[in-house]
């Protein structure tokens, strides 16, 4: 079967292993999603951004799946055997898409990253006539890359990432500014919403307070020599809400912070960081070139710096979930390059460590079994004259509880989750979902590869309540697995249910494209269904994954 021109259909897993725990996921369905049409046939592809983010319509039991060239609206009607109702192309690229009572929002950038986004507002998609019109367009900021709505429709909150790139012309290197946009209705159906957005100005004279404090501002203008501010730097990324809605919560993921937004005064109040986590007593594999899985404890610190956020309210009082991949700045401008990392064994060979690494530490990060392969900061933690003081790296390698009213760290998994991929499923571990060659390559020949990197990055989270239990899924992008944890009554220290992987992983990447066993590759979106909204009266969880291009659905099995 080509690649290009297979036919729309979803496939029924039924032999996938599962490794069980009290909670644990049951294979119902996958259905791959096309990134382009020729004519009326449709081309699948692997990494081809086919789809990015999901909404689901549990009352009419649609899913609107956004990519970089399409909507498209498919009907799970039928669990087993979805459908492909119809593909919308898009102008611009969608970073996300959500729905909430008749409408469905779709976060879309401009023609390129630094020009101005929109959110565009459809009428939700009718069986009956097949319609699905767009009723408006409305400015926000520079990239928009994730919105949320609130419970009542009534305000939608937009993180608009501002990120920095060279121009379309290649004659300037643009940094726009970040910032949050809060559409609030109209009650007017032809004009839905209106926007405002916020900026970050307020903060630029306080820029060297804040650094001080935390919030990582690596970008100077190392590239261009061109005065950078706060502003600039600044890229928010992912919205949660407190639980009565008066607070937004927007992670800013390069900045190892949160912004702080009160949407009754309809103001950024504040901006926190979020610190750093030793690694003294935990363990880690920080080394692509150690022969296999080895793990071991250095005297090292990385970054949080979450992906998504989800708020949890625990014996009526807030917390954030964050799922912490990791992130860092690396731009180019003609033939230019910067960026805010180096291995370790550059960093030692260039004479770039103070004199407060001690000599295990530098020896360390000589050795590449050891940290001389990791990715560390260059940026961060620097005397006077301009050497590493701290070793710092990039993502937690977990999930994290911070208190929402204080941003204090409650809880953090460790080093829980890289252990167990290493147990379940090490012929992948700390592997990668993105292939050089789709024809030759195979998941297991990135074994062990993205250990230097953010290991398995933690990106995507979701909640829901089974059988009284609270239970969190945090999908992990480059292992390609779902993690399962539950809350038990009143406690805010989650539980290690299960873990779960789909696909294979020693066969070409377009061969099991080709075999439908793609698996999850990059589970950016999960979407939990309870019983109640359930066709089966069986809670499911949605995984939208963008470098498979595909929408699995799973039954969530208590026992």
């Amino acid at each position: 079967m080509d690649i290009n021109s297979f036919c729309v259909f979803a496939t029924l897993l039924i032999a996938t292993p599962v490794v069980i725990g009290a909670v644990h996921l049951r294979p119902v369905s996958v259905i791959y999603i096309p990134y382009s049409y020729s004519g009326s046939v449709p081309s699948y592809g692997i990494d081809m951004a086919a789809v990015e983010q999901s909404a689901y319509d549990v009352t009419d039991r649609i899913m609107y799946a956004a990519g970089d060239n399409y909507i498209h609206i498919i009907d799970f009607g039928d669990l087993v055997r979805p459908a492909i109702l119809r593909g919308i192309p898009l102008s611009t690229l969608a970073n996300d898409i959500e729905m909430c009572g008749d409408y469905v929002a779709v976060a879309q950038q401009g023609f390129t990253a630094t020009d101005i986004g929109k959110v565009a507002i459809y009428e939700k998609f009718s069986r009956a006539t097949g319609s699905f019109n767009k009723v408006a367009e409305i400015e926000v900021g520079y990239k928009p890359d994730m919105l949320h709505f609130t419970h009542d429709c009534s305000k939608i909150v937009v993180a608009n990432e501002g990120e920095a790139a060279e121009s379309y012309d290649g004659s300037s290197f643009i940094n726009p500014e970040g910032s949050v946009s809060i559409l609030k209705a109209t009650g007017n159906p032809y004009d839905p919403y209106s926007a405002i957005t916020l900026g970050f100005d307020y903060f630029n004279q306080f820029a060297t307070d804040y650094e001080m404090y935390g919030v990582r501002q690596p970008y100077k203008g190392q590239l261009t020599g061109e005065t950078q501010t706060m502003a600039q730097n600044l890229e928010p990324e992912y919205v949660t809400f407190s639980s009565d809605e008066t607070i937004a919560y927007v992670c800013l993921q390069e900045n190892n912070a949160i912004a702080i937004v009160d949407l009754v005064m309809e103001e950024i109040a504040e901006i926190v960081p979020l610190g750093s986590k030793s690694w003294n007593s935990l363990l880690i594999d920080a080394s692509d070139k150690d022969g296999g899985i080895m793990f071991k404890s250095y005297d090292i610190y990385s970054y949080y710096q979450p992906d998504s956020i989800k708020t949890i309210n625990i014996n009526n009082h807030d917390y954030i979930i964050t799922a912490n991949e990791g992130d860092s700045f690396s731009y180019t401008f003609g033939k230019d390059e910067w960026e805010e990392f180096d291995r370790g064994e550059d960093v030692r060979d260039d004479g770039r460590l103070g004199n407060s690494i001690s000599n295990d530490l530098e020896d360390q990060l000589n050795s590449d079994p050891d940290l001389g392969r990791l990715q560390i900061s260059v940026v961060d933690d620097l005397d006077s004259n301009g050497n590493i003081e701290r070793v710092n790296f990039y993502g937690a390698r977990g999930i994290s509880i911070f208190d929402a009213e204080t941003l204090n760290l409650v809880y953090d998994s460790g080093d829980e989750i890289e252990r167990k991929m290493a147990v379940y499923y090490p012929e992948v571990f700390n592997g990668n979902t993105k292939c050089d060659d789709a024809g030759v390559d195979k998941p297991s020949d990135s074994f062990d590869g993205r250990s230097d990197n953010q290991g398995p990055e933690c990106e995507s989270l979701e909640t829901g309540n089974l059988n009284g239990k609270t239970v969190l899924f945090v999908g992990i992008d480059r292992s390609a697995a779902i993690a399962i944890y539950s809350f038990a009554p009143g406690s805010v220290i989650p539980t290690f249910e299960s873990i779960y992987r789909a696909g294979g992983v020693d066969d070409t990447f377009e061969n099991l494209l080709n075999g439908e066993n793609l698996g999850d590759l990059d589970p950016e979106d999960l979407k939990f269904v309870p019983a109640s909204d359930s066709i089966t009266n069986t809670p499911l969880l949605f995984v939208t994954s963008t470098v498979s291009g595909t929408i699995s659905v799973y039954e969530v099995v208590d026992g």
